[in-house]
This record gives C-alpha cells, structure tokens and sequence, in this order.
C-alpha cells in the first residue's frame, strides 16, 4: 500500500540521518561475520545466498538479519546465521541502493524514484516516499 507524500511525523532530515547510521554500524557487523570470527576456522564462507541479478550495494545486518538489495527489482532479508531467506520485496524497478534498518523499518531506494520503508520483521510495505 503506497501512502501519498512523507508519513507523519518523519522528515526527510531524520530519514537521512537514520539511513547513514544503519548504514554505517551494519557494514561494521557484516565485515566480521565474513571473516567468520568466532568460528573454528577464521575466514570460513558459512553461507551463500543468491539473487536472480547482480548485488553490487553493501548489505545491512541488524538483529541477525542481512538486508541484500539486487538488480531482480528485491530487498531480501537473509538469516545471517543460516543463510536462508526470511523474506523477499518487490520494488518497481532496480533497487540501486544499499539498504538501512533503523526502528524495525528496512528503507532502499529504487531506480523506480521512490524510497520505499518496510517492515523488516514481515517484509510488508509500511509506505513509499516519492523523491523525483
């Protein structure tokens, strides 16, 4: 369901700012969950996901999960422990961005000219923002 303008409450300011954040301490967590700390062979792949297109954004990890956008149009949610998907969603277009999880919300923007915000325990659209 597609909301008409911002939601209430949000402005484009503190969006942004909550992107970077989740953005910054995610990247943090996915270095060392690729190095495999803490496992009996540093350095060890644990796991492989795949899209049906290209991954070329850098990941979010929040509360065990992993946010991967792709250029199949999807936001994935991946348990970062297993490797399996939680759940996918489908924007209108490529998604061109790395994602951010702040709040339970999972926000990506699409080459489609919208962000969108998701439930990032469900995968269910909360709203989208048009930014063209």
């Amino acid at each position: 369901m597609k909301a008409a303008g911002r939601p209430a409450g949000i402005t484009r300011r503190q969006t942004l700012l909550a992107l970077g954040g989740a953005t910054a301490a995610g990247l943090g967590f996915v270095g060392w969950k690729i190095r495999g700390r803490g496992s009996s062979a540093p350095g060890e792949r644990r796991w492989k996901f795949r899209t049906r297109d290209s991954v070329l954004t850098s990941p979010a990890v929040v509360g065990g999960v992993a946010y991967v956008t792709s250029y199949d149009h999807n936001l994935y949610a991946v348990d970062a422990g297993t490797g399996g998907q939680r759940w996918k969603f489908r924007t209108g277009d490529v998604v061109s961005s790395s994602p951010a999880v702040a709040g339970g919300v999972a926000f990506v923007g699409s080459v489609d000219g919208n962000l969108y915000a998701v439930d990032a325990a469900t995968g269910e659209q909360r709203w989208s923002f048009r930014t063209v």
